[in-house]
């Protein structure tokens, strides 16, 4: 019989790397540029850039912009975030003065329009359509095998 061994294992996690395009903004506090799966939540500091409205982040967040972008512990893989900016405009119900706000509404009244379900009402009646032409034909066909 042979003595019990211990055996003990060690290891460290794999760090991931974190990119980020300011499109020439700048940050006041430092983002991240590594994590591992064992770091805690973090949320993305958001970057200012003069004469322009940040809308936010886009990259391993998705293709929409989102202004608060948090990566979670457990989470893994490199990551590239770039700065999305609308240019701050002239509100005329301000006399000229740059505001956040007008920029927002303009932003959102030139967003397009919701889909409206046009193409499922037409693919509806497509198939109507398509149904009456095969029972129109089912009767005409029964009717001539009836009149032979």
């Amino acid at each position: 019989m042979t003595e019990d061994e211990t055996f003990k294992a060690l290891w460290n996690p794999i760090q991931y790397s974190i990119t980020y395009d300011l499109a020439g903004g700048t940050l006041e506090e430092e983002n991240p540029h590594v994590y591992t799966t064992e770091t805690e939540d973090f949320t993305l500091n958001n970057p200012s850039k003069e004469g322009y409205l940040f809308l936010g982040w886009t990259g391993s967040n998705g293709e929409t912009p989102e202004k608060t972008v948090t990566v979670s512990k457990g989470t893994g893989g490199d990551r590239h975030y770039t700065a999305n900016w609308s240019p701050v405009q002239a509100d005329p119900k301000e006399n000229g003065k740059r505001t956040d706000r007008f920029v927002e509404e303009s932003r959102e009244a030139a967003e397009p329009a919701p889909a409206t379900g046009d193409s499922f009402t037409l693919a509806i009646w497509g198939i109507l359509l398509l149904v009456s032409a095969a029972v129109l034909a089912a009767l005409l066909y029964g009717r001539m095998r009836k009149n032979r």
